[in-house]
Formats: structure tokens, C-alpha cells, sequence
């Protein structure tokens, strides 16, 4: 079976990284009391130039401080399931090369592959992924050509609008991953943990 996933905020996981990376850059201070990645975007995003400043620092969380990064929990155990029972995996990403405003222009692809070759993803007894299964898209447009290329019974992605995307292949079964209104989405299961993703494809483990 070929399975597809999303790669930021879905196999990738940064919920500490955005407040951390702020603070480093100088872009929020220790005064700031918020918490986790959405609601630093929202505060941002009602500063002056909130929106420009929401961009960069999304840049520099997926580029120069990748490997600050967490993997999202769960994911391991269904990785290596996966490899057990010699399911393919693909990681489809919509990710630019390059970060807005990045004056150093770093790549974010290459840092995303630097940080999966650490984390075991191209090792054959763990993960056991081909590196040459990661594929980038810079539209999400083209990011759904590519599934319907890969012929994945299913796809695993945070984002709705990735599904709701027309040329979505129609024989590929959606799971729209976090806590998301399941009773808003009628075409693809909502499911806010990896556990319950491993059942849903793979039955009990």
C-alpha cells in the first residue's frame, strides 16, 4: 500500500520552535506570555507589518532553525509499523525553496531533508524511507498532481485546503490530521492523533 503524508505540522513538528526562534531573533520578549504557534501568529499578525514579519519568522523556524524541530508524537511508531510491513511512504510537502525575506538563503527543502537524515528517516532498520520518496511542490496545485501520480491509497495532511484542492484524485482516502470539526468535513476522516491514524490504515497494532 502507498501511503502519503504531509511533511510540516504533520510529521514535522514545531509548537515550541516559533516561540523560541521569536525570542532569538529579537522579534518577541520574555514579556510576551502567549502560548504555542497559533497564537504567536495572531499576535504577530497585529503588529505593524505584522504579516511580513509573520512570513520571515516562519523562514528562519523552517530553515536556519530546522533542527530545532520535534517530531509530532506518535509518528515514529507508524513510520516504523509502516516499514514492518513494507507499506510505501511518501512525504509530499508544499514547501518553497527558499524562505520569504531569508537574506541568507537557505533552503528550505535541504534543511527538511538534512533534519529527516537525522532523525532516522532514510535508515533502512528504522524508518526505512528512499529519500527520493520526498518530493516537493511549490503549489499546492502541483503538491496534488503528485499524489494522483504516486497512486496513494491514502493521505495524511493537516491542511483542509489541500483536500478541497479539484483534482484531488478521488480514489485516494483523505485523513485530514488535527483537531479539526469532523462534522464539517463530510469527505475525509478528521483524526487528531497518530494512534488513531496507525488503526484507521493499518488496524490494531
Amino acid at each position: 500500500m502507498n501511503i502519503g503524508i504531509d511533511f510540516d505540522n504533520t510529521i514535522s513538528w514545531y509548537e515550541t520552535s516559533f516561540r523560541e526562534v521569536a525570542m532569538d531573533e529579537g522579534i518577541i520578549d520574555g514579556n510576551w506570555d502567549g502560548k504555542g504557534k497559533t497564537e504567536l501568529r495572531n499576535y504577530l499578525r497585529r503588529q505593524s507589518n505584522g504579516e511580513k514579519t509573520w512570513m520571515k519568522l516562519q523562514g528562519l523556524v523552517y530553515g536556519k532553525y530546522m533542527d530545532s524541530a520535534g517530531m509530532m508524537p506518535g509518528v515514529a511508531n507508524f513510520l516504523v509499523s509502516c516499514n514492518v510491513r513494507d507499506h510505501k511512504i511518501f512525504i509530499v510537502s508544499h514547501k518553497t525553496e527558499y524562505g520569504h525575506f531569508d537574506p541568507e538563503m537557505i533552503s528550505l527543502r535541504g534543511e527538511a531533508l538534512k533534519w529527516m537524515d537525522t532523525n532516522r528517516f532514510f535508515d533502512p532498520e528504522y524508518f526505512g524511507i528512499n529519500n527520493e520518496d520526498v518530493l516537493f511542490a511549490d503549489t499546492r496545485e502541483e503538491k496534488v498532481n503528485i499524489i494522483d501520480r504516486l497512486n496513494c491509497g491514502w493521505f495524511i495532511d493537516d491542511l483542509p485546503e489541500v483536500f478541497d484542492e479539484k483534482h484531488f484524485p478521488v480514489s485516494t482516502k483523505k485523513i485530514l490530521f488535527g483537531t479539526h470539526d469532523s462534522d464539517q468535513y463530510q469527505d475525509r476522516m478528521v483524526l487528531n492523533s497518530w494512534r488513531k491514524i496507525s488503526e484507521q490504515t493499518m488496524g490494531q497494532i
